[in-house]
């Protein structure tokens, strides 16, 4: 049975370009419904994922689990709003159990909840005690939500897995290359972040990936250094990657890059941005001119 699931995984990452929601969609979703705003929902979507990816290095989680995880709670504020009848942190564990189950990294649900709990309040919970169990219970019920959501069929493919042969296609020299796997990797974790894996494919995620990481390479060397490619060098790549697709995904990842998150949980209270040093930093002024250079 798990080699057939893992075989129906790994189908899944090698086919299909349908978007699972539309734009539109997106811009309509349970959260905005009951009043949460764009700019909350997106700072919310950042935290919880964010949370999970300190979580996952805790459970010593491989990076295809936490990219599906990852995958999952955008896939579940789609069918359910930001709001207390579902505790983040209770989707946050549910999210990491079926990721584990999906990747063949399996936790049990006590694991996840104490490693949850333990990041979120900085003290060892008690197992013992009735909240411990409470919480518990609440990933399992939580979990079955979230099958309904992805419809018990969703095996999430992975940008990832399609990097190392797009850096290829698009570097000129081996030294090239290596950076330029390094900061897609970066963007590709930041694209998490956001509901672009809903939207694109992770083909197209991929691309926009490697896009950003050429005009963040460039900015970083002297002219007869930087990489000369054309600038919709992806379609010689593949002729079907739509360049405004590309350009959607990067502004998605420009925004959690220029607009990070405080140390706390973002709330209807909370939702104050982190000051830059200055509107003249180095990383504000790269941020401006890889912006002005996308877009």
């Amino acid at each position: 049975m798990a080699s057939e699931t893992r075989h129906d995984l790994q189908h899944a990452r090698t086919s299909g370009r349908r978007p699972l929601f539309s734009k539109e969609q997106i811009q309509n979703s349970p959260s905005r419904k009951i009043g949460i705003s764009a700019d909350l929902e997106s700072r919310l979507r950042h935290y919880c994922v964010s949370f999970m990816s300190d979580v996952a290095k805790m459970l010593n989680l491989k990076r295809s689990t936490l990219a599906t995880a990852s995958t999952l709670i955008q896939h579940f504020y789609m069918s359910f709003p930001f709001d207390r009848l579902y505790n983040k942190y209770q989707v946050i564990s549910a999210c990491i159990c079926l990721a584990g189950k999906l990747e063949e990294q399996r936790c049990t649900v006590q694991q996840i909840a104490k490693a949850v709990l333990y990041h979120r309040h900085k003290v060892k919970p008690d197992r013992s005690s009735t909240q411990f169990t409470d919480f518990q219970n609440g990933i399992l019920s939580i979990e079955i939500l979230l099958l309904q959501a992805i419809r018990f069929n969703l095996y999430p493919s992975h940008p990832h897995d399609l990097l190392n042969r797009i850096v290829e296609f698009a570097a000129s020299t081996n030294e090239q290359g290596r950076i330029l796997l390094d900061l897609s990797s970066r963007f590709i974790n930041d694209s998490l972040k956001t509901p672009a894996s809903l939207m694109d494919s992770s083909e197209t995620i991929a691309v926009a990936c490697v896009h950003m990481a050429i005009i963040w390479m460039n900015m970083g060397l002297p002219s007869e250094e930087r990489l000369n490619i054309d600038a919709l060098w992806y379609t010689d790549y593949d002729k079907d990657i739509s360049p405004s697709y590309v350009e959607r995904v990067c502004q998605l990842i420009l925004n959690i890059l220029e607009h990070p998150l405080t140390s706390s949980s973002p709330s209807k209270d909370n939702t104050r941005k982190r000051k830059p040093t200055g509107p003249n930093t180095p990383e504000i002024r790269r941020h401006d001119a890889m912006s002005n250079q996308l877009l």
